[in-house]
C-alpha cells in the first residue's frame, strides 16, 4: 500500500507538473504569435511565469545568478513580464499614500545582483525584472518565504552640459540647468504632476518607463563635448551598470550642439537641447535627430530687428558677434530680418574669434569706422567683459550709445567693482537684453526650492557631478536664487524625452521611433506650452514670447561690487486674428515701467547716428515782407472798393453794374489776398506742426473760395444783362430776381466746397521738410525745404484735378457769356473788361505754372511767384472793372455840373478844374486816329471867358479862334462852322470818330433826337484850356497864356 501510495503520489505530481508546463508553453506561444488572451488567462500566465521564476531563482546559486538572468532574458517574450500598473510599488506617486523612493533608487537598481535585464537589438531600452521584498521581512526571511516580482522599462539619459568654463564653475547655462533636469527626472519617475499636470494622466500612470542619468562636463567646448560623446557615452557595453542612453540632453551652446548632433544623428540617438538657438541646426540632412525646447535665433533676430525699428526708430545698426556657428548664424538671421523691414535697415557686422584679443580690437575698429550709435551684441558670456571693455575704449559703448544683447549675455550675473571695472559698469548700465518671456511658474519655483531645502535631493545631485568638478566647486553650488529661462527649458527638455518615451508605440523603441514620438509630444511645462515643429525639430515659436529687460545698477553690496537687475520693459506679443496665418506681432511696453538709457534719459533713446545739423532753406525775410505787402495791398484795395461801391450804390454807374455782384467781386479778391498769409507760414519757422498743417490746408481753401466767389459773380452778372437785353429786343417784359442770378454762384461754390471738405477729411495736406540734393555719408539730407504734402498723394491729386476742372469750367462759361453779350451797348455791357480779366488770368496761369515747377525747391522764389500770381489774379478781377467805373462816375459828376451851368447861363469856377480824359491830353500816348474812322460824332466846342461865364466874343475872339482851330486839329477832328446865327467866332463844330468819342468819355454818339436828349446831361464836359495844350514835339501850336484863364466847353450837337 505504501508503495502504491508513493507511485500514485509521484504520478499525480508528474501530471500536475506536466499540466503546468503545458499551460505555460501555450501562454508563451500565444504571446509570441500575437494572439489576444483574456485578462484571466493573462493573469494566470503572469502568475505561472512568476512561479517558475521563483523556483528557478531558488535553485540558482548566488554565484550563478548572473548566468540565470541572462538565460531568462533570452527566454522571456515581450509581454510575458509586462508590469501590471498596480504591481510596481516603486511607480506609485507620493499622492498614492506610499513613501517616495529615494532619488538614487533607480541608479541603485542597476548595481543590484538580483535584477535581470532584457534588451533588444537596435534599442537602448532595458526591461528589468526585480524581486520585491515583502514588507516586514528581512532578506533571509524573504528568501525563505518567497519573492514577489515586478518589471519596468529602465531608460538612461546622458547630459552634456557646461558645469565649468575654463575650469571656473558655471552656474547659469550649466550647473543650475543640469539641476533642473535632475528635478524633472525625479518628478517623472514619481509621476509627480505638480509642474507638469500631464504626468498624472491615466496614460502616464500606465507607463512603466523610468529614467537614470549621468552627467558630463563639456566646459563650453565643442571639442570636449564631441570627445565625451565618442569616448565615454557611445563606447559602453549596454549593461545595467553601463547602459547606452536613449537620448542626449544638451549641449547648451549651438557650436557644441552641432558637434554632438552630427555624431548623434549617425548613431540614431535623439538629442534635446535647451540653449542651442542657431538656425543652422534645423538642417535635417546634417542633424536628423536634433531637437530643442527653445526657439531659433531667427525668432530672436526678427523680434530684435522689430524692436530697433518700432521702438527705437533705428535705421542703422551695428552687429558685433562671436565668430562661431552660433554667432554667425544669429547675425545672418538679424541681417535678413533687418532687410525685410520697410524700408530696409542698414546693418554693419563685425566678428571676433574667442580667445583672440587682436580680433576683438579689429572688430571694434571696424564698427567704430561706421560711426553708428545702436548696436546688437551677439557675445558669448565668457568673452563679454573683454569685448565690452574694448568697445568702451573704442567709443562704441557708454552714454549716447545703445546696446541690445542676446540672452547669452546674462547681465544680471555680472558683478563689477567701481575702482577696477568702472568702464564695465558704465557700458552695462542702460543696456538691454532680449530673452524669452517665460511667465513665472509658481509651481516650478516651489519645486525648485527643493534643490536647496531637501538634503536628500541636493546630495544626490552633488554626488552625480562629473569627476573633474572639485569639492570646492561643489560647495559653491547654490539654488536659492530664482531660476532663469534656461532652467525652465532644460526641465522641459528632460520631461519631453520622458513623455515621448511613454508615447512610443513599441516598448523597445529605437532612436528614430523615440524622435518621432517626441515630435508629437505636447504638454504644459515649466516654460509654458511645449510643442515641436516636426519639420525642423524646433519648439514652435508661437508658444513663446520675447521680452526686453533693462539692466539697472544696484547699490554696491558689502564687498563694494555693483550688480545689476534686469527689469522687463517691453514684450513682443502676437495679436490674435481670425486667420491663424495672419497674426500681428508688435512690441508692447510694460505698464508703469520705463526704459532707462545709458545717458539716464527715460523718454527718448539716443539716436542711431551722430547728430546732424540740418540747414533749413527758409524763405528770406525780405521776400516774406514783399509777399505780405502784396497781401496787404490786395486786402486794402478790396476794402476800398467795397466802401466805394457801398457809398455810390445809388449812382447810375454803380446801380447799372449791380452792387451786390460788385460786393461779391471785392469779397472774392479779399479772400484771395488773405491766402498769402498762410503761404508765409509754410517754411517751418514757427515749429508748431499743427499750425503748419493748418496753414497748408488754408491756402487751397482761401484761393479756391476767393476765386469762385469773384468769377461766379461776374458770370452771374453777365448772364443777367444778357437775359434782360434778349427780352427787350423781343419787346417782352421780364423780371430777373436776385435768386435767379445767384443760383449759378450757389452751384459753383457748393461744388468747390464739397471737394475741399472731402480733401480736408480724407487726404489733408501736412507740412514736412523735404531734402535737397545735399546728403551726408549716411544718406541724410543736410539741406531741406518746407512744403505741403499729403499722405495719400493719389487721392490728393484727384481733388486738385477736380477743383481745377470746376474753376476752368467756370472760366470757359464766363467767356462764352461774354462773347454772347458782345453786341450790347457799351454803356451797360462789361464783357470787354471781363474778357480782359480772363486774358490776364489765363496769361498768368500759362506763364506762372512752369515757373512754379522750376522753383519748386526754392522756398523764397516759390513763395514770391505764388504771391505775385495771387496779386495778378486779384488785380485782374478788380482793376478792369472798377477803374472805368470810377472814371465814368467822375465824368458824370463833371457833366452834371456843366449842365447845371448851361441851364443857369452861368458857369461857376469851382476852383479846381476837372481833368480832361486821357484821350484829349498831350504826350506820347496821345491817340492819333484818322478822320472818318468808324461812325462820326459832332460836338460844339467853345472857349469861355476866364471867369467861366460865357463864350468869348468881341476883342481877341479872332486870335482865340485860330488857337482853338489849331488845338482841335491836333486831335484829328474835322473842324467846321456851327452854322448857327449869333454864335461866337470862338465856337467850332468838331466831328470825331466814334472810337475816339468813347475813349474821351463822352459816351455813345447821338444817333437820334431821342437818344441825344437822353445824353444831354451825361455827355457834357467842362475842361481847362491847359489840358488841351498840344505837345510841342508834335509840331502843333499851343497857347499857354490862354491855358490858365480860359475853360473849354464841349456840347454834343
Amino acid at each position: 500500500r505504501q508503495r502504491w501510495c508513493s507511485i500514485f503520489t509521484a504520478v499525480a505530481v508528474a501530471v500536475a507538473v506536466a499540466a503546468h508546463v503545458c499551460h505555460s508553453a501555450v501562454a508563451v506561444t500565444a504571446a509570441c504569435a500575437g494572439r489576444e488572451m483574456s485578462p484571466n488567462s493573462s493573469a494566470q500566465s503572469r502568475e505561472g511565469s512568476a512561479g517558475l521564476l521563483r523556483k528557478r531563482l531558488r535553485r540558482t546559486p548566488a554565484a550563478g545568478r548572473g548566468r540565470g538572468r541572462r538565460h531568462l532574458t533570452e527566454f522571456a517574450a515581450e509581454d510575458l513580464f509586462q508590469q501590471h500598473p498596480a504591481q510596481d510599488a516603486a511607480a506609485k506617486s507620493p499622492s498614492s499614500g506610499s513613501s517616495p523612493l529615494p532619488p538614487s533608487h533607480y541608479d541603485d537598481l542597476r548595481l543590484r545582483d538580483d535584477v535581470s535585464a532584457e534588451t533588444r537589438e537596435g534599442s537602448s531600452v532595458m526591461r528589468i525584472t526585480m524581486p520585491q521584498v515583502q514588507a516586514g521581512l528581512k532578506n533571509d526571511e524573504a528568501i525563505a518565504e518567497g519573492f514577489s516580482y515586478s518589471t519596468l522599462r529602465l531608460c538612461h539619459l546622458s547630459s552634456l552640459m557646461p558645469h565649468t568654463i575654463g575650469g571656473k564653475l558655471q552656474q547659469d547655462w550649466g550647473v543650475r540647468s543640469v539641476a533642473a533636469s535632475v528635478l524633472a527626472m525625479r518628478h517623472f519617475n514619481e509621476r509627480d504632476g505638480t509642474v507638469v499636470p500631464e504626468l498624472e494622466s491615466e496614460g502616464m500612470n500606465n507607463c512603466d518607463v523610468k529614467f537614470t542619468m549621468d552627467l558630463f562636463n563639456t566646459d563650453f567646448s565643442p571639442q570636449r563635448a564631441s570627445s565625451l560623446l565618442i569616448n565615454h557615452v557611445l563606447r559602453r557595453n549596454h549593461t545595467l551598470p553601463s547602459p547606452l542612453p536613449v537620448a542626449l540632453l544638451g549641449a547648451s551652446r549651438s557650436t557644441a550642439s552641432a558637434a554632438v548632433a552630427a555624431f548623434a544623428g549617425v548613431r540614431d540617438l535623439p538629442q534635446v537641447s535647451s540653449g542651442a538657438t542657431s538656425s543652422m541646426l534645423e538642417n535635417g540632412g546634417l542633424y536628423p535627430m536634433f531637437s530643442r525646447t527653445v526657439p531659433t535665433d531667427s525668432g530672436y533676430a526678427g523680434a530684435a530687428a522689430a524692436y530697433f525699428r518700432d521702438v527705437l526708430g533705428s535705421n542703422h545698426v551695428g552687429v558685433l558677434h562671436v565668430k562661431d556657428d552660433f554667432g554667425t548664424a544669429y547675425a545672418a538671421d538679424f541681417v535678413k530680418a533687418a532687410l525685410a523691414l520697410d524700408p530696409p535697415m542698414k546693418v554693419a557686422t563685425a566678428s571676433y574669434v574667442p580667445g583672440n584679443h587682436e580680433s576683438v580690437v579689429t572688430a571694434v575698429r571696424e564698427l567704430a569706422a561706421k560711426d553708428y550709435r545702436h548696436f546688437f551684441g551677439i557675445i558669448s558670456s565668457v568673452t563679454h567683459d573683454e569685448v565690452m571693455r574694448e568697445a568702451h575704449s573704442g567709443g562704441l559703448a557708454g552714454p549716447g550709445r545703445f546696446w541690445l544683447f542676446g540672452d547669452s549675455a546674462s547681465l544680471r550675473t555680472r558683478s563689477y567693482h567701481p575702482d577696477r571695472s568702472g568702464d564695465l559698469i558704465e557700458v552695462t548700465s542702460g543696456a538691454a537684453v532680449i530673452s524669452l518671456g517665460i511667465e513665472v511658474n509658481r509651481e516650478f519655483l516651489s519645486e525648485w526650492s527643493r534643490m536647496e531645502t531637501e538634503p536628500e535631493l541636493r546630495n544626490y545631485f552633488l554626488s552625480r557631478q562629473p569627476g573633474d568638478i572639485s569639492q570646492e566647486q561643489i560647495e559653491e553650488m547654490t539654488f536659492d536664487e530664482h531660476p532663469t529661462q534656461w532652467e525652465n527649458m532644460h526641465y522641459d527638455a528632460m520631461m519631453a524625452v520622458g513623455i515621448a518615451a511613454c508615447g512610443a508605440q513599441i516598448d523597445f523603441f529605437t532612436g528614430t521611433e523615440l524622435y518621432d514620438s517626441l515630435m508629437k509630444t505636447q504638454f504644459h511645462g515649466a516654460s509654458g506650452l511645449v510643442k515641436f515643429d516636426p519639420a525642423t525639430g524646433t519648439r514652435d515659436y508661437r508658444t513663446m514670447k520675447y521680452t526686453i529687460t533693462n539692466a539697472r545698477p544696484r547699490e554696491p553690496n558689502e564687498a563694494g561690487n555693483v550688480t545689476f537687475e534686469e527689469v522687463v520693459t517691453a514684450s513682443y506679443e502676437r495679436i490674435d486674428s481670425a486667420d491663424a496665418d495672419d497674426m500681428t506681432e508688435m512690441w508692447i511696453g510694460s505698464e508703469g515701467t520705463h526704459f532707462i538709457y545709458s545717458d539716464g534719459a527715460v523718454a527718448s533713446p539716443p539716436g542711431d547716428l551722430p547728430p546732424l545739423e540740418v540747414q533749413r532753406n527758409f524763405t528770406k525775410v525780405g521776400v516774406l515782407i514783399s509777399g505780405l505787402l502784396l497781401a496787404g495791398a490786395i486786402i486794402i484795395f478790396s476794402f476800398i472798393m467795397l466802401g466805394w461801391t457801398f457809398r455810390h450804390r445809388t449812382t447810375r454807374v454803380v446801380s447799372v453794374s449791380q452792387p451786390e455782384f460788385l460786393y461779391l467781386l471785392c469779397s472774392g479778391a479779399l479772400i484771395m489776398g488773405c491766402s498769402i498769409i498762410p503761404l508765409s507760414l509754410q517754411d517751418g519757422r514757427i515749429g508748431d506742426q499743427r499750425a503748419l498743417d493748418i496753414a497748408c490746408m488754408s491756402f487751397p481753401w482761401t484761393v479756391t473760395s476767393g476765386f469762385i466767389v469773384s468769377f461766379s459773380a461776374l458770370f452771374s452778372k453777365t448772364m443777367r444783362i444778357r437775359k434782360l437785353f434778349n427780352h427787350s429786343q423781343r419787346l417782352l417784359r421780364v423780371k430777373v430776381s436776385a435768386w435767379d442770378v445767384m443760383l449759378p454762384f450757389a452751384l459753383l461754390f457748393s461744388a468747390n466746397l464739397a471737394v475741399l471738405v472731402a480733401w480736408t477729411v480724407t487726404a489733408p495736406l501736412h507740412f514736412s521738410h523735404m531734402p535737397l540734393s545735399s546728403y551726408d555719408e549716411f544718406g541724410r539730407p543736410m539741406l531741406t525745404f518746407g512744403t505741403c504734402l499729403s499722405e495719400n498723394a493719389t487721392l490728393s491729386t484727384v481733388f486738385v484735378s477736380l477743383i481745377a476742372f470746376l474753376n476752368v469750367g467756370c472760366l470757359v462759361m464766363a467767356n462764352v457769356q461774354a462773347y454772347r453779350s458782345r453786341h450790347i451797348s457799351c454803356q451797360y455791357n462789361e464783357s470787354h473788361y471781363i474778357a480782359l480779366s480772363m486774358a490776364i488770368i489765363l496769361e498768368a496761369v500759362i506763364i506762372g505754372t512752369p515757373v512754379l515747377v522750376a522753383v519748386r525747391t526754392l522756398p523764397s522764389a516759390f513763395f514770391l511767384i505764388r504771391s505775385i500770381l495771387v496779386a495778378i489774379v486779384s488785380g485782374a478781377l478788380l482793376l478792369p472793372l472798377f477803374v472805368p467805373k470810377m472814371k465814368r462816375l467822375k465824368l458824370e459828376k463833371e457833366r452834371r455840373i456843366a449842365n447845371k451851368l448851361l441851364r443857369s447861363s452861368v458857369i461857376r469856377d469851382s476852383g479846381a478844374p476837372p481833368v480832361l480824359p486821357s484821350a484829349l491830353r498831350g504826350g506820347s500816348s496821345f491817340p492819333r486816329l484818322s478822320s472818318g474812322e468808324g461812325t462820326s460824332c459832332s460836338y460844339r466846342v467853345s472857349i469861355l471867358s476866364s471867369e467861366g461865364r460865357s463864350p468869348i466874343s468881341g476883342n481877341g475872339a479872332s486870335r482865340l479862334s485860330s488857337t482853338l482851330v489849331s488845338t482841335l486839329g491836333a486831335l484829328d477832328g474835322q473842324i467846321g462852322e456851327v452854322n448857327e446865327p449869333n454864335r461866337s467866332s470862338t465856337e467850332r463844330r468838331v466831328t470825331w470818330s466814334k472810337d475816339l468819342c468813347v475813349e474821351m468819355g463822352f459816351g455813345d454818339c447821338p444817333v437820334s433826337p431821342a437818344q441825344d436828349a437822353l445824353n444831354v446831361g451825361n455827355d457834357l464836359g467842362l475842361y481847362t484850356r491847359r489840358e488841351l495844350a498840344v505837345n510841342e514835339s508834335k509840331g502843333k501850336p499851343s497857347d499857354h497864356e490862354l491855358a490858365t484863364d480860359h475853360p473849354l466847353l464841349v456840347i454834343p450837337i
